[in-house]
């Protein structure tokens, strides 16, 4: 097999055309750096697909962020509306009594 050849077959038919060979043997070792670089190849895919996911998780999480501040200023309204009758109701309690004397 040529070293032309080496890139058709997958890692599986280069590691049975090399094996038993002499390691230091120039077919062994150009075998072994094709293999090598295409694993340094996968991890970058799987870098690059690592780092996406964390781009899509914190954009994700900005949303969250943004989301739990807007409701947190809805809950702030609530609770002033919610005095705000409070203290309605109390002026008529206090109205009522004092009509009624």
């Amino acid at each position: 097999m040529a070293p032309a050849d080496f890139d058709a077959k997958s890692d599986k038919e280069l590691i049975e055309h090399v094996w038993g060979t002499v390691p230091q043997h120039p077919i062994a070792v150009s075998v072994d750096r094709l293999l090598r670089w295409r694993q340094a190849e996968r991890d970058a895919e799987g870098s690059k697909a690592m780092v996406d996911a964390t781009e899509r998780l914190v954009d994700t999480t900005e949303k969250l962020v943004a989301a739990t501040a807007r409701l947190g200023a809805v809950t702030w309204w609530l609770m002033f509306s919610t005095g705000l009758l409070v203290l309605v109701a109390a002026a008529q309690a206090v109205a009522m009594f004092m009509g009624a004397k």
